[in-house]
């Protein structure tokens, strides 16, 4: 049987929305930079971003855990 996020203790779920949060705004912040490279290979690292970026929107929105401040958490 899958657990659930009621199974997980309270500290585990709080270090796992942190650790979220920092891969989060950290993948922001790379993918800020690389808008800024003019590389035909940026724009695939750009799009890996994207699709990571919305991964990780997705488990945070299912752990109800609000982007960083940056604000770069796509919709």
């Amino acid at each position: 049987m899958a657990s659930t996020v009621s199974d997980v203790p309270a500290a585990r779920a709080a270090v796992a929305r942190n650790d979220l949060t920092e891969a989060h705004d950290g993948t922001a912040r790379l993918r800020n930079f690389l808008l800024q490279l003019d590389d035909q290979r940026a724009v695939w690292a750009q799009l890996e971003i994207d699709g990571v970026l919305t991964k990780l929107s997705s488990a945070m929105s299912a752990l109800d855990v609000s982007a960083g401040s940056d604000g770069a958490r796509p919709q």
